[in-house]
């Protein structure tokens, strides 16, 4: 299966780069300049993952779900599209409707970051560990286990997931960061998985509860708005679904639900 790939940042130093203005709160004119690229580039998993996460940050849940659900319908489809899909679901409060763009995106064209389809099998793991009513953790389990066994195992996604499923302990994934003499912005959104994954590891063992993982994920999720978190570092934790599901969660700790 293709790599779909990182979708990076590019600073033009025209005061025209999207995540600069979405971190600062210019919302609309960042948006403006996603729908440019993506309106000159349609057919381009760069600019339409751009986009929907320009739509995600400005809290146009319904809109990033229909754009996301429309991407994953095309032949060329990536595994990205059906996992901010699902998590746009999610906020959205449709449970049923996430879990279904998930385990669609097992078997999408292309990958994240590998040739096999894991992040959607990780965030099936997770929901099954946080709400087991809504998927079985023993089916949630099983695709994440045979997308690991297809992976190179040193690589960051197989890592992820087996940690996840207990295979290997959190210095083995801090290691593979600081050993690859990656820049601090590279390593920022590297670490923010693994605390993702260590506070939903920690829920699937039973070592916490649902109201505890949730309050952990809110000093991960306030974290983007730190001073020293740039706007690479800003656009690359954006990226992964991973912080909008967090958003959602931690967010129901805030209204007491």
């Amino acid at each position: 299966m293709p790599n779909q790939g990182a979708i990076k940042p590019e600073i033009d130093g025209s005061g025209r780069e999207p995540w600069v203005l979405l971190q600062r709160g210019e919302v609309d004119q960042g948006l403006q300049i996603l729908r440019e690229e993506y309106e000159a580039k349609p057919r381009s998993a760069r600019e339409i993952l751009r986009l929907g996460i320009g739509f995600m940050w400005a809290r146009m849940y319904e809109r990033a779900a229909e754009h996301f659900t429309i991407a994953s319908r095309r032949e060329w489809n990536g595994e990205n599209d059906f996992a901010f899909a699902g998590v746009a679901e999610w906020q959205l409060g449709r449970p049923s409707d996430a879990i279904q763009r998930w385990r669609e995106g097992l078997k999408a064209q292309y990958a994240v970051g590998c040739r096999v389809c894991s992040m959607t099998a990780r965030l099936l793991v997770v929901v099954s560990a946080l709400e087991p009513t809504y998927f079985p953790g023993r089916d949630a389990e099983a695709a994440l286990l045979s997308a690991i066994e297809q992976l190179d195992s040193s690589k960051w996604s197989s890592l992820l997931g087996r940690y996840l499923l207990g295979q290997i302990e959190r210095l083995e994934l801090e290691a593979w960061i600081i050993d690859g003499n990656r820049s601090v912005q590279e390593r920022i959104p590297l670490l923010w998985l693994t605390d993702f994954y260590c506070s939903a590891r920690r829920l699937k063992l039973g070592e916490i509860d649902s109201e505890e993982f949730r309050s952990l994920l809110q000093p991960m999720v306030n974290a983007i708005y730190a001073d020293d978190i740039d706007s690479a570092s800003f656009a690359q934790i954006l990226k992964n679904p991973e912080y909008f599901f967090a958003s959602t969660e931690a967010s129901k700790v805030r209204r007491n639900i």
